[in-house]
């Protein structure tokens, strides 16, 4: 809630840090616009490895569209994920007593099929990162997204990293 004078109590990022060009500005937005001892929440994905859900359609759409893996500073869905970064980013935007809480949050889908309709459907990024792909390989790519994800189906996707 907005107080009186222009600051807040909670600065929430529900997945957009992860994506903006310049995380530390954003973050600093945040820490700027705080009342004294408001709070500053982020969520974040952890890393690949810990979310089959992202990782397999960006590992095979990486793959057959011939992109690079991204840089180590560029947004996007893991930027955050390694252990300490969230944390010493939180930190440089001048955020103090930075509490980092790994959260396990399943999303239950019917089937492979139904979650690469909904990933099609919700992800335009997925689809743009195929845009420069034929047909014939767009439809290899979700065919085997769909195949990856059922082979996943069953296993626990935790989000913990690895101790």
């Amino acid at each position: 809630m907005e107080l009186a004078d222009g600051t807040f109590d909670v600065a929430l990022s529900r997945l957009g840090i992860i994506y903006c060009p310049d995380r530390g500005q954003a973050l600093a937005e945040m820490r700027r616009v705080l009342r004294p001892g408001g709070r500053a929440v982020v969520a974040s994905f952890t890393t690949p490895d810990h979310n089959r859900f992202f990782a397999i359609p960006i590992g095979v759409i990486r793959r057959r569209a011939h992109l690079p893996p991204p840089a180590p500073d560029q947004p996007g869905p893991f930027s955050l994920g390694s252990p300490g970064v969230m944390a010493e980013a939180l930190r440089q935007a001048g955020l103090d007593d930075v509490e980092i809480r790994i959260v396990s949050a399943r999303l239950r889908l019917p089937s492979a099929a139904e979650c690469v309709r909904f990933q099609r459907e919700a992800f335009g990024a997925l689809s743009q990162m195929l845009a420069g792909a034929s047909d014939v390989e767009r439809t290899a790519a979700w065919a085997e997204i769909e195949q990856g994800l059922g082979q996943s189906r069953g296993r626990r996707a935790s989000s913990r990293p690895p101790s």
